[in-house]
């Protein structure tokens, strides 16, 4: 029975394994509302995932607002927005002349003003040539 004793089970005596310790996370760099000392909103997204779809969204909408170039991103959006709809093999009707006028002239006052996005929206949005029509 001693023979017993000693052939006691491997498995008992082995030593139990604790669960690994988890990895700490960093905190949070910023809020989405917040900005950092360089101005940027985005910082927020390298710490831990727990920025809302909506909150992203705003964190973007604000950069770019503070950068300046909101308003060009909506028009460039816009005008390949118009330029994929925009079917050249479907030929489109001819422009009346008086149209065509006035057509020229809003494009003549959209460039003066530096208006280009617009412009890049109007002209396939009206259906006005990319050419000039007049002379002046």
């Amino acid at each position: 029975s001693s023979r017993r004793e000693a052939r006691a089970d491997p498995l008992a005596v082995r030593p139990k394994l604790s669960a690994p310790a988890p990895i700490p996370r960093p905190p949070p760099v910023c809020s989405s509302r917040q900005t950092s000392e360089r101005g940027c909103a985005f910082e927020c997204a390298l710490g831990p995932m727990t920025a809302t779809l909506e909150e992203l969204k705003q964190a973007l909408v604000e950069t770019l607002e503070s950068r300046g170039v909101l308003g060009q991103v909506k028009a460039k959006v816009r005008a390949e927005i118009f330029a994929a709809l925009d079917d050249e093999h479907v030929p489109r009707p001819e422009i009346p002349r008086e149209n065509a006028v006035i057509n020229e002239l809003i494009r003549e006052y959209l460039e003066f003003n530096g208006y280009h996005h617009t412009v890049s929206v109007f002209l396939p949005e009206s259906g006005h040539p990319e050419e000039r029509q007049f002379d002046r």
